[in-house]
């Protein structure tokens, strides 16, 4: 943040707290990469993170297929893998089901060819586009 005029600088312990907010954001990414992904509720949620780096925020009242479709109009690149995750977060969440082994492996390879840093350029065009 830039100071203006006149402005009291922030107090060593905000900046303490935000650094420590840094930290703890690092951890937890670092966390979740290396931990994997053992339910399609973490795919959906890692999804929604996606997302909302992307410029693209799921709404409270959107559904997971209405918010993957609305990632689909703008990622059409992407409407394949979207649609896996968001169809296995369907089964497990509404179906009440645990995947089977291969069709969360086929979720987690969809999202790692999301994730791609290739795939980088692309979701900085849309999150600076001028359309909704």
């Amino acid at each position: 943040r830039v100071k203006r005029r006149g402005e009291k600088p922030e107090h060593p312990f905000y900046l303490f707290i935000r650094f420590w907010r840094l930290l703890v954001a690092a951890y937890e990414g670092m966390r979740r990469r290396l931990k994997g992904y053992h339910r399609a509720a973490e795919l959906y949620g890692a999804l929604n993170r996606w997302g909302r780096h992307s410029g693209l925020a799921r709404a409270g009242s959107e559904t997971p297929a209405e918010f993957g479709s609305r990632l689909n109009r703008r990622f059409p690149r992407f409407a394949p893998e979207i649609g896996l995750i968001v169809e296995a977060f369907h089964r497990e969440a509404y179906g009440e089901t645990e995947l089977a082994p291969d069709q969360l492996a086929r979720a987690c390879s969809a999202w790692y060819r999301m994730r791609s840093p290739l795939h980088w350029p692309l979701r900085v065009k849309v999150r600076f586009s001028a359309f909704p």
